[in-house]
């Protein structure tokens, strides 16, 4: 992944694949996103020029890729300032993961994020062969190996915490740290299933994700909504391990306090930004209707989405995009896809 990456991944294949991204995020009624990853001011243009709302992350690496520690600390400083103040992007910084950051990096990313008074997002227990990996490298589990820098605290947004146990779910919830559930992305990999019922009972602020769609193949939060209120029922052989209004608070307010902007934004209140998304109930699929929350958890597509209003601003009207011209985004798309199909291997997973 790393060489196919340093050789396709640059600022024009990420300003078109994230109009992409965001297009599709706004299709199924999503109107604030946290990405972290390469070229991020790309990125943030991109949320910026299509009127979506982002809490976006400056990439660190220093184990897997060789990279320029005072450079890219440097860049990200320079990001934060750039982006801070904006109605609707929150710059924040973002060391990968244990397995592709070492403890001085962490350190000083978490440092540089005191500093500026930023939110730190990183990748955390998402594998087993992370969890012994890291365990052999730092004798700690990864929670408690980026507790142990100092990490562990209310800035932290930590992506999928599949493997971890009941002390560190306390530990996450104790520190209000944030963290994000990516239950298909988690299937497909075969990474395992995050113990959602026991964050969820001990107070842990929990959002859902989507993880990217080379993880996903799809960016659909209501698809996420259903996996959440799904998945974990069959796991625990109970009805009401996550029943539909907690996978759905996951979606809305959850995530919204997971990233520190519930008092913007993740609910329908007077003093917050308008975000508003409006579903269409005339079809095959939502009729009859007896009860919403049931609806939105287990039977609301993508497709059944027809506006979406962010800070205000109608993005999506009648399952048109308002800021964006989706035909040519898709064209760009795919001339671009043909160099990456081309010396594409492997199989279909």
């Amino acid at each position: 992944m790393w060489p196919a990456e340093h050789r396709f991944i640059n600022p024009e294949s990420v300003r078109w694949a994230s109009r992409l991204g965001v297009a599709e995020l706004l299709r199924s009624g999503v109107t604030t996103l946290c990405d972290m990853y390469f070229y991020e001011d790309e990125v943030a243009a991109v949320v910026d020029e299509l009127e979506m709302r982002g809490v976006l992350a400056n990439a660190h690496f220093d184990v897997t890729i060789a990279t320029d520690r005072e450079r890219t600390l440097a860049e990200a400083e320079q990001f934060v300032t750039r982006w801070r103040g904006h109605s609707r992007i929150v710059p924040a910084l973002g060391p990968h993961a244990p397995y592709t950051v070492g403890p001085e990096l962490y350190r000083r990313v978490h440092a540089l994020a005191e500093r500026l008074d930023t939110l730190v997002v990183t990748h955390l227990a998402e594998t087993q062969e992370e969890d012994h990996d890291i365990r052999q490298r730092y004798g700690r589990s990864p929670i408690r190996h980026l507790a142990n820098l100092g990490l562990v605290d209310n800035r932290l947004v930590a992506a999928h915490c599949v493997w971890i146990d009941g002390e560190e779910i306390d530990l996450l919830a104790a520190a209000r740290a944030g963290v994000i559930h990516n239950p298909r992305s988690n299937l497909k990999l075969a990474s395992g299933v995050a113990p959602v019922p026991d964050m969820l009972r001990a107070g842990v602020l929990v959002g859902l994700g989507t993880d990217g769609a080379a993880s996903n193949n799809a960016l659909n939060l209501l698809a996420e909504i259903q996996t959440a209120a799904l998945l974990h029922k069959g796991v625990r052989l109970d009805p009401l391990a996550v029943p539909a209004a907690a996978a759905f608070e996951m979606a809305t307010i959850g995530g919204a306090r997971a990233l520190k902007l519930d008092q913007l934004v993740g609910s329908l209140e007077p003093g917050k930004r308008a975000d508003v998304v409006i579903i269409d109930l005339d079809e095959d699929n939502l009729v009859p209707l007896y009860d919403p929350m049931s609806h939105l958890a287990y039977a609301v597509e993508a497709a059944d989405v027809r506006t979406v209003v962010i800070d205000g601003r109608i993005v999506l009207r009648d399952g048109v995009l308002t800021t964006a011209d989706e035909r040519e985004i898709r064209r760009q798309v795919r001339a671009l896809a043909i160099g990456i199909g081309s010396v594409r291997g492997g199989t279909s997973s």
